[in-house]
């Protein structure tokens, strides 16, 4: 449905062509390389780039060239959508409420991966990320600076979370990274949030830009290891505790 609407003969369009005769046919990794060095220059060059700024970046250009308006017949007033934002983005949801008048202020802002620190799970982080705290800011009906209980939540959970774990930090002019073992949680049961782990990428290394990248896939529950060419299946071995896990995907889980 998505790729039949094609706009011009673009880079993104031979793109999304390629990425579905790709999973179609096996073609040579290096065809969809070019593609990409084509499409933008954060793929041009020989050196290696953050995992997470080129996911981004490869999602961006195929949400560009699959997005169609749903309303077609109002072209003037065009509300689009596309097979990425469908799969990859939700709406994050802020509420900040003055412990004095008890004014709330909400506002919304679109997700599309999500930031925790690396720690005991991802559970336990995306937990604390939700989890009410209190903050010192103005309140517009007392006139003055007030306590206010301030609320993040997931609004509207995509149906493939991506979450990053913040592994690095600038000091000076150096990058440092974060070593802490954090749990893989197969599953995550929250209020906001309920998902399957379907796969997640290792970085190992000092920088985004250095050392290797290798993924675990899970494909009908059997967990893969993806090292280059070198692909290897996981069964009772699978360990879920990882100091190299960088990007995690959900896929969201509905209660029955």
């Amino acid at each position: 449905h998505y790729l039949s609407i094609s706009s011009d003969s673009t880079s993104t369009s031979t793109l999304a062509h390629l990425l579905f005769n790709l999973y179609n046919s096996n073609q040579c990794i290096k065809e969809l390389k070019m593609v990409l060095q084509s499409a933008d220059v954060l793929f041009q060059g020989s050196f290696q780039q953050d995992a997470h700024e080129a996911l981004l970046k490869f999602l961006s250009l195929l949400e560009l060239e699959t997005r169609v308006n749903l309303f077609q017949s109002l072209p003037m007033t065009p509300v689009f959508t596309s097979v990425i934002k469908d799969t990859f983005y939700g709406t994050l949801k802020h509420s900040s409420t003055c412990n004095i008048c008890a004014n709330v202020e909400t506002h919304t802002e679109d997700l599309n991966f999500i930031t925790v620190q690396p720690g005991r799970s991802i559970q336990g982080e995306l937990s604390h990320l939700i989890s009410p705290k209190t903050s010192l800011r103005f309140c517009q009906p007392c006139g003055l600076e007030t306590y206010h209980s301030v609320c993040t939540g997931i609004w509207h959970q995509p149906q493939i979370s991506i979450i990053l774990v913040n592994r690095f930090w600038q000091r000076g002019d150096t990058v440092q990274k974060d070593h802490t073992v954090t749990y893989c949680n197969p599953e995550i049961s929250l209020n906001d949030f309920s998902g399957k782990l379907i796969g997640f990428i290792e970085h190992e290394g000092a920088a985004v830009t250095s050392g290797h990248y290798t993924s675990f896939v899970n494909c009908g529950n059997t967990w893969f290891h993806c090292n280059d060419a070198l692909i290897s299946r996981k069964n009772s071995d699978m360990n879920f505790h990882s100091s190299m896990c960088y990007i995690l995907f959900y896929l969201k889980q509905v209660s029955s």
